[in-house]
């Protein structure tokens, strides 16, 4: 055997070694690997964000101001060992990101704020940004900056109405998670269906016929 045929032996057994490595590993360490819980953050419309400036009735110079790129929601998908499953919109961490939302909206009103001179009586050009956010707090009829942030985030959305996407049970079928969902479909029995899935370390990946989800672990 020369030393082209040694090497090309070694790296095919190397090879068969990893495979039957990958083969062995059980349904329960697939679904430990997969337990826990996994969010992913995305873009929300410029849509969605007008409808939100829109209902504080702000001045078209003050909505000008705003990145309209700036709204994010979040979803969570959440695995336990038993095969259950339940994907979500995470109520709090939502309001979360509709606080920061309005804080940067904020903070962009006070780094234009030269522009907004002609819109109140009060100068806030000379304004620094605690006594800028104070004013608007005042103007909304609030004590205090964060009691305004309270409201806008509470006011938002009907966070009562947000219901679970899904919620059933999963099982593994090679690189797909096949699910069936505890909600009753049109013809009355519970929806199934499977879902591309790629596990990397923190990472899980999931591919969709219309599209890619990309989470990561929380915990």
């Amino acid at each position: 055997m020369n030393k082209t045929t040694k090497i090309l032996a070694f790296l095919l057994s190397v090879l068969l070694a990893a495979t039957l490595l990958c083969a062995c590993e059980s349904t329960e360490e697939k679904y430990a690997a997969l337990a826990g819980t996994w969010i992913m953050y995305e873009q929300d419309s410029e849509e969605q964000v007008m409808v939100l400036l829109e209902s504080i009735d702000l001045y078209e110079e003050e909505i000008a101001l705003v990145d309209k790129t700036s709204l994010r929601y979040a979803w969570i998908f959440e695995f336990d060992t038993a095969g259950n499953i339940r994907q979500a919109q995470p109520v709090e961490e939502n309001k979360a990101l509709v606080r920061e939302f309005y804080e940067g909206m904020f903070d962009a009103f006070f780094d234009g704020r030269a522009s907004l001179d002609d819109l109140y009586e009060d100068d806030l050009s000379s304004m620094n940004q605690d006594e800028f956010k104070l004013f608007y707090a005042e103007l909304y009829g609030f004590d205090t900056f964060e009691a305004l942030l309270d409201q806008f985030v509470q006011n938002a959305y009907v966070y009562d109405e947000w219901t679970d996407l899904r919620n059933g049970t999963f099982t593994f079928d090679s690189n797909r998670l096949s699910i069936i969902d505890s909600v009753e479909g049109e013809n009355g029995l519970p929806s199934s269906y499977s879902i591309i899935y790629k596990l990397e370390g923190d990472t899980l990946t999931l591919t969709y016929s219309d599209g890619v989800e990309v989470y990561t672990r929380v915990r």
